[in-house]
């Protein structure tokens, strides 16, 4: 079904658990005692399905022609989504089929590099905000790629940007201002080296969200023959201090060229 207010293409599916949670499954012990042993030996709890399970479930939305869209934090859980996506892909060739990640939330290299040549697209959401002193758990090492939003966009792999509303609030502006300072309500910065400028993450958040859903020819842009889906902000997102974009307001919202919301 695809009309321009409805639109059904993608089949959501739970692998793996919650990043602030710290419940998520990973190759390495969380960086915590754990309160049963005493130890540092704290992996987080496996997903409920095996990878030859996964692999069942993504071959047959794969070939039925629909688009995955996976929950994933822990390194080792992404790593299992991957393997069946490409599995899916081996046994199914299809052209483009833009399956996702949503959240990918522990990375490494070697993780981005199977997204970039699978063309797999990562959702990462930047919760730093509000959530940002949970993540000390993982560690330096693990922070430095927790949602790698500068890293995956210098090897041009195309990601977008999302809420995960409600477990962090939905507004845009927050989420934005976030993913440039990358700063807790403390003022504790989560993986420094991922600080992308206002202007990626507006296209994170616009062009490539389309993208994730084959609606980049009709949304995301301010141009020609595109919706006019588009807001009016108090502020310049790009021009002022990063630490006050979660501040600036909505004064205007457009749908199809309607104005729908003024404030």
């Amino acid at each position: 079904m695809n009309i321009d207010y409805l639109r059904i293409s993608t089949i959501k599916v739970f692998h793996g658990n919650s990043l602030s949670g710290k419940t998520c499954w990973l190759y390495q012990p969380y960086d915590m005692i754990n309160p049963v042993t005493g130890k540092k030996d704290y992996y987080g709890i496996p997903p409920a399905r095996s990878q030859a399970g996964l692999d069942s479930l993504f071959f047959t939305i794969h070939h039925a022609g629909w688009q995955i869209a996976c929950h994933s934090n822990g390194d080792r859980e992404i790593d299992m989504v991957i393997a069946a996506i490409e599995n899916a892909q081996k046994a199914d060739p299809r052209p483009d089929p833009r399956h996702r990640i949503e959240h990918c939330s522990i990375t490494n290299q070697r993780i981005l590099d199977r997204i970039k040549k699978d063309g797999i697209i990562p959702v990462f959401h930047c919760y730093m905000y509000e959530l940002g002193e949970k993540m000390q758990v993982y560690g330096p090492e693990r922070m430095s790629m927790l949602h790698p939003t500068k890293t995956a966009m210098d090897m041009g792999i195309i990601y977008a940007l999302h809420s995960d509303a409600p477990i962090s609030p939905y507004p845009a502006m927050i989420r934005l201002g976030s993913a440039v300072t990358r700063k807790t309500k403390e003022g504790v910065v989560i993986g420094a080296n991922q600080c992308i400028d206002a202007e990626d993450a507006i296209k994170a958040y616009t062009y490539s969200g389309a993208y994730t859903t084959f609606e980049e020819n009709k949304k995301g842009k301010i141009q020609t023959g595109q919706f006019a889906d588009l807001v009016v902000l108090d502020a310049d997102p790009t021009a002022i201090n990063p630490d006050k974009i979660r501040d600036v307001k909505v004064n205007m919202t457009l749908v199809g060229g309607k104005i729908v919301y003024k404030r």
